[in-house]
């Protein structure tokens, strides 16, 4: 809809899919009024949704509200929001109506991208009605070499306003490579946390940890071999 100031304005109704960020409302199918659009030449991004439930998609789906006539309204105000470089966004979600009762009602979020050449940084934190969770990544691109630390902080109660966070009750790290060295594709994982949610009682601050490897090595077009390890040490979680 073309509006003076406006640009890429549009309204749509009825079943759509929608989403904001991890820690606030990481997606659904909705039932409702939905809005985005930019303003000041595409400086700021203002997205509106409210929608019952139909279902949920997208970051993840574990513990997800199932009930009957749950509604949600979630808004999002983004800094730059055509650059692919960088982005900076303030998150609100609600959720109302038949819900399960672990749910929170409302989260706020701050969320970001910043790229410097092959570096990447990104991040959120949130907060909802008992407890307060973040992510961060850093992230390195380099032509057949990428390579991620990805942080987490989420709070043992801590839940979005369509279900349960990413890693409840977890505080840890992920490192993972990915490279290719002449044909052979390699790639390599460690997590390190502490699980505050199941977590051993004789032991409740002991750090859990899973490495693994995986190597491929083409032999034709069609055909692969690889090969792959890994070991699990979980002192800290419950058995």
């Amino acid at each position: 809809i073309p509006m003076p100031g406006l640009t890429d304005f549009n309204i749509r109704f009825f079943d759509a899919a929608r989403n904001l960020t991890p820690l606030t409302f990481p997606g659904s199918s909705l039932r409702g009024a939905y809005a985005d659009a930019h303003i000041f030449k595409d400086l700021l991004g203002l997205s509106f949704s409210h929608g019952r439930e139909m279902g949920s998609f997208g970051y993840f789906a574990q513990g997800t509200n199932t009930m009957a006539a749950s509604y949600v309204d979630a808004v999002r105000l983004l800094l730059f929001p055509n650059d692919l470089d960088k982005h900076y966004s303030l998150n609100y979600a609600r959720g109302s109506g038949d819900r399960e009762s672990y749910l929170t009602k409302e989260v706020y979020s701050i969320e970001g991208k910043q790229e410097f050449g092959r570096l990447t940084l990104d991040g959120e934190l949130a907060e909802d009605d008992k407890t307060n969770s973040g992510v961060a990544g850093i992230h390195w691109d380099d032509g057949d070499f990428h390579t991620a630390l990805n942080m987490r902080n989420i709070g043992k109660e801590f839940t979005t306003v369509t279900g349960t966070g990413p890693s409840q009750g977890m505080t840890g790290a992920t490192w993972t490579t990915d490279s290719k060295v002449r044909q052979a594709s390699i790639s390599t994982m460690l997590d390190v946390y502490q699980n505050h949610v199941f977590y051993n009682p004789d032991d409740p601050d002991a750090l859990n940890y899973t490495v693994s490897s995986q190597v491929g090595v083409p032999l034709h077009d069609v055909y692969t071999v690889a090969a792959s390890a890994s070991y699990s040490e979980t002192p800290g979680a419950l058995s």
